[in-house]
């Protein structure tokens, strides 16, 4: 299953780039975020490989892969949780002042999972959604 979401925030590139490659401010745009574990390499550098770990309803671990780094244009990540295979490739163009940040999605699964295609579409935009609001939070008030 693929598709493609998008955002414009209202913030230059390098900013939005910079608060989303830390994981330390994960937790304030993904609510359920909790830790991340580091096995392999530098933070969002092709090579690092690690966990995600989320608390909440239901407890996850996601494995992290970073295929490719072109920032601040590109990234490309792998994620894996059981089964789920995930390619998140982001595009980060600076417009007038703005970001428009696209990311191309990419799932595989063992069973075919495309009926429920419009969940997984509408759970990246949301988390795209919260992250344009936290850099607009932070833009409000540095520091």
């Amino acid at each position: 299953m693929k598709y493609i979401c998008e955002s414009w925030i209202d913030c230059d590139r390098d900013t939005v780039v910079r608060l989303y490659t830390d994981f330390s401010l994960y937790s304030k745009w993904q609510p359920n975020f909790a830790s991340v574990e580091r096995f392999a390499g530098e933070d969002f550098q092709p090579g690092f490989h690690g966990f995600l770990n989320f608390h909440g309803d239901n407890k996850v671990r996601m494995e992290m892969f970073v295929e490719e780094n072109h920032l601040p244009e590109r990234l490309s990540c792998i994620y894996q949780v059981a089964d789920v295979w995930n390619r998140c490739i982001d595009s980060f163009e600076q417009v007038d002042g703005k970001t428009h940040w696209l990311m191309d999605v990419e799932f595989r699964f063992n069973e075919d999972m495309t009926v429920h295609g419009e969940l997984f579409k509408q759970a990246t935009q949301k988390s795209m959604d919260q992250f344009r609001d936290f850099v607009m939070e932070s833009k409000e008030s540095p520091g």
